[in-house]
């Protein structure tokens, strides 16, 4: 950057020994028609876009800008927390604007050495009551009696719930919270931000979040497994489970429950009993799943 401000001023100034003064100047047009021709073709800005809350437009614009292969949930993660935290910002500003106009006003009527002094005091008070609280601990022993520990209880209860309600806008803010909080290793959030994400039919970003589990369970494979049978993606359902299985997981009841489910709705009767009798404790709950969708495709 400091090189090709260097090569522009060094190139004004030879310029400008051979050529007029208002010549120079309407050179100065050419880099400005460049870059607005140029800006028809860069996609639109990631961190608006995640402001208005155009999450899919914002998601693809990261991926245009770093490449598609790349992994940008980490940067997604940091953009949305810190358009979080404009809060804070804003409030600064609005302090700082009218408390330095009351300065100014005052600077002639007060005087210089008074205002000094109660500036001065206002920081001292500040920095004494900061210093004393991180120097008996407040900070650490109120962040570890809540903040600390309550999250982690916190969260998977807030992403079922927006899986429950299909609240895709809030189940990405918690996504931020997330990995900002580094509980993105947690089996049981990663477990429920993957069910979200199924439920309300992003499989995208629910895969995604399933193949950077650090560890599995079944209840990981099951949810992803019944978000793409419970949506039309009967293949890729099966392809995952037999994944599943070549990964050693072997499969449960509710896992032959979603089995049939989805054997059934490709119209393979036949695949959907042999998995039927595979499940060694079949109940009503399971009878009543082989018959309602028996009778959902004309079979009973």
């Amino acid at each position: 950057m400091k090189l090709m401000i260097v090569i522009g001023v060094s190139t004004a100034y030879l310029l400008g020994t051979l050529i007029t003064w208002r010549s120079l100047a309407l050179t100065r047009i050419i880099p400005c028609v460049v870059i607005l021709f140029g800006l028809f073709f860069i996609p639109e800005s990631p961190r608006w876009l995640a402001k208005t809350g155009k999450h899919r437009e914002f998601e693809a614009a990261l991926r245009k800008l770093r490449g598609e292969d790349a992994d940008v949930s980490r940067e997604e993660a940091e953009i949305q927390a810190r358009l979080s935290g404009n809060g804070g910002t804003t409030a600064y500003a609005l302090i700082q604007i009218p408390i330095t106009l009351v300065g100014a006003i005052l600077m002639d009527k007060s005087g210089r050495r008074p205002l000094l002094m109660v500036s001065a005091t206002g920081e001292f008070v500040g920095c004494f009551l900061t210093g004393i609280s991180f120097f008996l601990k407040i900070f650490v022993a109120s962040f570890s009696i809540g903040m600390g520990a309550i999250p982690w209880v916190i969260m998977p209860e807030v992403l079922r719930a927006c899986a429950q309600f299909r609240n895709f806008k809030v189940g990405i803010q918690v996504h931020t919270y997330v990995v900002t909080y580094g509980a993105e290793l947690n089996l049981q959030v990663c477990n429920s931000l993957s069910d979200v994400y199924s439920t309300c039919k992003d499989f995208e970003s629910a895969r995604r979040v399933f193949s950077q589990m650090a560890e599995r369970d079944l209840l990981s494979w099951n949810s992803l497994i019944s978000g793409y049978g419970c949506n039309g993606f009967l293949q890729l359902a099966l392809e995952l489970l037999g994944t599943m299985r070549l990964e050693g997981f072997e499969p449960d009841f509710v896992t032959w429950k979603i089995a049939v489910d989805v054997y059934c709705r490709m119209g393979q009767c036949d695949e959907a009993w042999k998995i039927f009798e595979q499940i060694e404790e079949a109940n009503i709950s399971s009878w009543t799943t082989l018959i309602s969708v028996y009778s959902r495709i004309g079979k009973a």
